[in-house]
């Protein structure tokens, strides 16, 4: 089974070693593969348009969506 996230650097996990990114700490605590679509900078429509590109590619069982706003 596998997580697809989707996001803007935070999900990316920009400046981070990839073990320290919040999607592989969740799959791997939920036993689970990781699919980290995050693009930094990237916009809800980003996201949006990735998760309609991918979705029938990776089948995830459970999608995550988070774009962090700083304003």
């Amino acid at each position: 089974p596998t997580i697809m996230f989707l996001g803007c650097s935070f999900t990316l996990g920009n400046g981070l070693p990839v073990e320290y990114t919040y999607p592989n700490l969740a799959s791997k605590k939920l036993n689970m593969n990781c699919a980290n679509l995050g693009i930094g900078g990237g916009s809800c429509d980003t996201a949006f348009r990735l998760c309609h590109g991918y979705i029938d590619k990776i089948k995830p069982k459970i999608v995550v969506s988070l774009r962090f706003d700083s304003s």
